[in-house]
Formats: C-alpha cells, structure tokens, sequence
C-alpha cells in the first residue's frame, strides 16, 4: 500500500483541481476586454483549467493562453470566414 501511495496522491490532485479548479472559457470570453487589436483579449493562467467553448460571431479575438488546459469537452472547435488560427 505504501508503494502505490505516490500515485494516490497525484490522481486526487489531479481529480480535486479538475473538479474546483476549472473555470467557463465562456465566462472568460464574457468579461475580456479590448486588447492588442482585438475586440476581446481573453487572458488565461497557467494553473487553471478552462471548460467548454465560446462562440464568436463578428469579432476578432485573441486568446493569451500561457501553457493553460483548454478542456473542450468533446465540444469542436470551428473558425469561419476570414479567420486565422495562430
């Protein structure tokens, strides 16, 4: 039991900081502000996890994602238009 104690820990870490630590890329699209030419810069940080999608109509924005985890959710990411991916 002590041998596997190591990996007990990480996987309830891991599992305790996905189920409290994630946060709505909606939200976070919802209060960006203007920045860098953008109409919305969504600013992340590194240790959060962000879930779901957004959905962007007639904007151009830009997401500063700083090694942050995107968690979809199965959710496809689709870009229409003119838009780039960068």
């Amino acid at each position: 039991m002590i041998k596997n104690m190591p990996l007990l820990t990480l996987v309830l870490v891991i599992l305790t900081s996905l189920s409290f630590g994630s946060i709505s890329l909606q939200q976070i699209y919802s209060d960006a502000l203007p920045g860098l030419g953008y109409d919305r810069l969504l600013v992340l940080h590194p240790d959060s996890v962000y879930t779901g999608g957004i959905s962007v109509i007639n904007e151009k924005i830009g997401i500063k994602g700083y090694g942050a985890i995107i968690d979809l959710g199965g959710i496809r990411f689709t870009l229409t238009e003119n838009h780039r991916l960068i």
